[in-house]
């Protein structure tokens, strides 16, 4: 596919359809997970790397949302 920037309005609808919805998905999810695995982040290595690999995946999708979302065009 052709970089985002290079698509017609209809191509983009459908590029910013199935790429945005699976970052909004990914920040769910991730926040799900990790509220639900809070009270385990304390019971040795694996909890803590899971906890911290899922903190690294909410990070990266809220920040690739607000790159999108909050972008300045020039």
């Amino acid at each position: 596919m052709k970089p985002p920037n290079s698509l017609s309005d209809i191509q983009l609808l459908q590029y910013a359809d199935e790429h945005l919805q699976y970052e909004i998905d990914m920040l769910i999810w991730s926040a799900g997970i990790l509220a639900f695995l809070a009270k385990h982040t304390g019971e040795g290595y694996l909890p803590w790397a899971i906890n911290n690999g899922l903190l690294n995946s909410y990070a990266l999708h809220a920040r690739n949302l607000i790159n999108f979302l909050y972008s300045q065009s020039k």
